[in-house]
Formats: C-alpha cells, structure tokens, sequence
C-alpha cells in the first residue's frame, strides 16, 4: 500500500478480528519497541501508528502474549 501524503501522519489501524480476551505483543520492527495491549482495547480502539516525513512505512507484528 502506498500512502498518498506528504510530510508526518498519524494512521489508526482498526483490528476487529482480535480475540477481546487475549493479550497481544505489538512489535514494531522499524523502531524495535515492544508492547503487550488488551484483546479487548485493540479491537475497540484500534492503534494509532506515527508516520515521520521520511519514514512512510511500517512493519508490525501482533501476535497473542505470552
């Protein structure tokens, strides 16, 4: 996918299939960070990803928590 924007974004990304009742780790592999979020939260939040200038990508992996 291809953004068509200029400059830094934030995008949410909604995730309705999540299972409410399970944890998740949220590793973001451009930046390296790590974070363990609520089933529930990400399915009725979704999650907001920062977009700098430069940077018009991201990788992400979410998986169930340990």
């Amino acid at each position: 996918y291809r953004w068509n924007r200029t400059g830094a974004f934030d995008q949410r990304l909604m995730l309705p299939k999540l299972n409410s009742k399970t944890k998740y780790r949220v590793t973001h592999v451009d930046t390296g960070t790590t974070d363990k979020v609520k089933g529930k939260k990400l399915k009725q939040d979704g999650m907001t990803v920062s977009f700098s200038a430069g940077r018009q990508s991201a990788l992400l992996f979410i998986e169930p928590a340990n």
